[in-house]
């Protein structure tokens, strides 16, 4: 049984999991919350997903709902008036202000998940509970106390190090947190090598089992169209694109920046948006007179990535250095890129320098600077035959970081608790 405190319809890490461990054999269910328009309880390739109805969640929907409105109309807004000077900084200052609602309180968020995912829990009477995130640990361990399952802990990415704008007071509890319920685990997984090793001395643990965060390219689909299709662009124009979630640190404020500076380049976001980071970036656009060039695109099914984004001419990650959660980041993004033969710019950061490094699949950049970036995604789109991957990376990648290699460990790890 599996954990997770979202909806889980766009978390592909958790539902490539849940499916690899359901096609080995394993009753697969996930507990994740409902949303509206979702079924409370659905079965899809092999995994059963229940919805659970929490109090929190429509009142988040309709926060959610209204910064969007907010962020539409100041959208608009500042594609009619542009902001300027002062008026642009006080529009930024108050976008981002909308984030803060977002930012929630360690313990009252662990307290809450865990009063109502530890009762349907139980009832499912699992061999192993295995809890995405900090948030879902402590209902975890209660399951798992309560039914004698193995633990596992999923740490998407370094909790003591995450983007947030938590207090200091706040970084200090989660760390406690999480120091006291991890002793409870039976094995932690996490997404890159650079968090394993930090976890492991931060804690004194066992290294943690690495599962990167891979495209599942066995699995994949074609997508209806691709990128440059939908937006109907000719094979001629420059285009970038950026694929994951819209929100804050992630480098797309400096990006839609770089289009000046790249006058023929297109930049297009493909992923779920936070409404209010959204409407800063179109404000940003608006002006710097580069609209027509920046665009947002929605979510498209995960195996299906790799086929929607192969008509770009390079994949911009620029996951600013704000924490070492990002530091040490493995995106999944990353190999998508690759998989898809397309190159990449990427951040001076740890892992991603190691793969750049490792396949010559693209360039490093100061991901701060939006004159290298356009410099460095130009470079790129002018000499895409230069960066491009070719068949023996795609192989290497393939052979080496798939998600068929990944699910392995991931199995492996099942077998070894089911032993115990």
């Amino acid at each position: 049984m599996m954990l997770v405190a979202n909806p889980c319809t766009h978390d592909a890490r958790v539902m490539r999991e849940a499916e690899a461990v359901a096609a080995a054999g394993h009753t697969v269910v996930v507990l994740a919350e409902q949303a509206s328009g979702l079924q409370l309880e659905v079965t899809k390739n092999g995994v059963t997903y229940r919805r659970l109805h929490l109090p929190w969640a429509r009142k988040k929907e309709a926060a959610k709902n209204l910064l969007a409105e907010r962020a539409s109309a100041a959208a608009s807004t500042s594609q009619t008036k542009p902001h300027t000077g002062s008026k642009l900084s006080n529009f930024k200052r108050k976008t981002l202000g909308w984030l803060a609602p977002y930012v929630p309180r360690t313990g009252l968020m662990l307290a809450q998940v865990a009063r109502y995912f530890t009762a349907p829990g139980i009832s499912e009477k699992p061999d192993i509970v295995h809890a995405h995130d900090l948030v879902t640990l402590l209902a975890g361990a209660r399951i798992a106390k309560q039914t004698g399952a193995k633990l596992i802990y999923d740490s998407h990415e370094l909790e003591t190090g995450r983007n947030a704008r938590y207090a200091a007071y706040e970084k200090w509890l989660r760390a406690r947190y999480e120091r006291a319920l991890i002793a409870k685990t039976d094995a932690v997984i996490t997404v890159s090598d650079s968090i394993a090793d930090y976890l492991a001395k931060l804690y004194n643990i066992e290294r943690p089992v690495v599962v990167l965060n891979a495209p599942d390219s066995e699995a994949g689909a074609a997508s209806g169209d691709h990128v440059r299709q939908r937006l109907g662009l000719s094979a001629d124009i420059p285009l970038a694109i950026y694929v994951g979630s819209v929100t804050i640190n992630r480098g797309l404020e400096n990006a839609v920046r770089a289009l000046p500076h790249a006058p023929l380049l297109h930049l297009a976001a493909v992923g779920p948006r936070s409404g209010p980071v959204a409407a800063l970036l179109l404000c940003e656009a608006a002006a710097l007179g580069v609209s027509d060039r920046f665009h947002l695109i929605d979510p498209v099914p995960h195996n299906e990535v790799t086929s929607f984004i192969r008509s770009a001419d390079v994949s911009l990650i620029l996951i600013q250095d704000v924490c070492l959660s990002y530091r040490f980041c493995f995106p999944n993004k990353l190999l998508e890129s690759i998989v898809a033969g397309v190159p990449v710019l990427a951040a001076k950061l740890v892992e991603l320098e190691r793969i750049i490094v490792k396949t010559n699949a693209g360039l490093t950049v100061d991901q701060t600077d939006p004159i290298a970036i356009a410099k460095g995604a130009m470079e790129i789109a002018q000499n895409r035959h230069r960066y491009a991957p070719d068949t023996a990376t795609i192989g290497m990648i393939q052979d080496t970081y798939s998600w068929a290699r990944q699910s392995e460990v991931l199995l492996a790890l099942y077998d070894r608790l089911n032993e115990r």
